[in-house]
């Protein structure tokens, strides 16, 4: 399986202050990424967020099919039977539920790499979109610790969003505590994307976890499409927001 890894440095990046950067993992990382970067680098240059160094994590694929079915590959955690996009498009069944490859492979190859190659972060953040939503909800209740912060964006129930409650619960039983930072944002016209994001949230708000941090962003009018760039921007602002370091 081939995957492309960009990469987008900081605004004034050296070896002597990566430490204090923030390190942006994102899915779809092949989509807008060169506008993605050139905004990120912008935001951190006016001080409105703390440097990040932007990685996103996309595919070769070169048709919007392709990239359909490499997304419900990696991004869903289990096989479903609901038809997805891609079939309706084509009238294939694609294969899905690979998450645990996908998240293995970032755990182990992707962080690795990234790190040895230049330091450690402060903290590390995951975000994902429609599906990528799904998985970064997978990761935060399945695989807790390969991130500090969450963005959970217009989560995807296509494939049913039950899978994603089952880990909730499991996670909140052998759990008194969920010590991360997590960030839903979505479009009041995404339909049913609109309610199972917050759906999410609500749930996790009954928890009370005492050391969870959450926030939300409702994008007014949004739609799943046209929701994207916004989602990306305000996402980054609130989860990495620029912190004078003092001496």
């Amino acid at each position: 399986m081939t995957y492309t890894v960009n990469l987008s440095f900081p605004y004034g990046y050296s070896s002597e202050n990566c430490a204090e950067i923030s390190t942006f993992y994102y899915t779809d990382g092949d989509l807008a990424f060169p506008t993605l970067a050139k905004t990120v680098n912008l935001l951190g240059f006016a001080r409105v967020i703390n440097p990040v160094l932007l990685v996103g994590i996309g595919y070769p694929e070169q048709t919007i099919l392709e990239w359909f079915e490499r997304r419900n590959l990696d991004l869903l955690p289990v096989e479903f039977e609901a038809p997805t996009v891609y079939e309706n498009l084509t009238g294939i069944t694609p294969e899905t539920g690979k998450a645990l490859d996908f998240i293995n492979f970032i755990k182990k190859q992707v962080i690795p790499l990234v790190e040895s190659q230049n330091c450690e972060p402060k903290e590390r953040i995951l975000a994902g979109y429609s599906n990528g939503g799904t998985f970064a909800n997978y990761v935060l209740f399945k695989h807790t610790n390969v991130f500090d912060k969450y963005i959970i964006g217009a989560q995807n129930d296509e494939h049913g969003l039950s899978v994603v409650y089952a880990y909730e619960e499991e996670y909140a039983e052998r759990n008194k505590d969920l010590n991360k930072a997590v960030h839903f944002s979505v479009g009041t016209e995404d339909d049913e994307n609109f309610y199972y994001t917050n759906q999410m949230l609500l749930t996790l708000s009954k928890r009370n976890y005492p050391n969870l941090k959450m926030s939300h962003h409702i994008i007014s009018g949004g739609t799943h499409i046209d929701s994207l760039t916004e989602f990306y921007q305000e996402s980054i602002i609130t989860m990495a927001p620029y912190q004078k370091t003092t001496n």
